[in-house]
């Protein structure tokens, strides 16, 4: 029997971090490989991945096949979360 997948949006630190070190955000990266979250971003958040993909020079880790796994939204709105 099929199990529902979590639908999550990961922030580019999360897709960065889950390339580049093995910790919690290399598990949500194994987790949406595993299908087990569908995981949904926007142009935004994916410049904000090469950017820093750029910056930290390891482009060979972060694998098309980890960007081909988004699913590229477009947002109606932006939503500003404060700490």
């Amino acid at each position: 029997m099929g199990q529902e997948m979590t639908a999550a949006v990961f922030d580019s630190s999360i897709i960065v971090a889950g390339a580049g070190w093995r910790g919690e955000a290399h598990l949500c990266l194994a987790a949406m490989a595993r299908r087990r979250v569908k995981v949904f971003t926007s142009d935004w958040i994916l410049e904000e991945v090469n950017r820093a993909v750029l910056d930290f020079g390891y482009c060979d880790q972060l694998t098309p096949l980890t960007i081909f796994a988004l699913s590229c939204v477009s947002p109606k709105r932006g939503v500003d979360i404060m700490t």
